[in-house]
């Protein structure tokens, strides 16, 4: 925790010099691993502000707004993703996850899944 903690105020004291998407993308894995959900977010966001087509990125905050019940968010972020997957056997498992979630949030509309959760 105090290395995301560090790595945070650099980024935040000079974000000229540290506002690299590597990092951001590490920021955000750190933050979402240590339940600092908001700041993974913001992390994500700020990475694709930067590189819109930064795969990972996508990846990651579209996981974390499924975890928030942001359901089109979610989608926009996991379609992103796979229009762009990395390659290899690791991705494939990645392009894997990320297909079946976004088929779970195409069938089950958010207005439907809002009243599933007092069930």
């Amino acid at each position: 925790m105090a290395i995301v903690n560090r790595l945070a105020d650099h980024y935040l004291r000079d974000p000229w010099v540290y506002s690299g998407v590597c990092i951001l993308q590490n920021l955000a894995i750190a933050s979402s691993r240590t339940g600092r959900l908001d700041d993974a977010i913001r992390h994500y966001r700020r990475a694709l502000e930067l590189d819109a087509t930064l795969a990972g990125a996508h990846y990651g905050l579209g996981f974390l707004l499924l975890k928030r019940g942001e359901t089109d968010g979610a989608a926009k972020h996991l379609r992103a993703f796979l229009g762009n997957p990395p390659r290899g056997p690791e991705g494939q498992r990645w392009v894997a996850h990320a297909e079946a979630a976004l088929r779970e949030v195409e069938v089950v509309p958010p207005q439907a899944a809002a009243g599933m959760e007092g069930a």
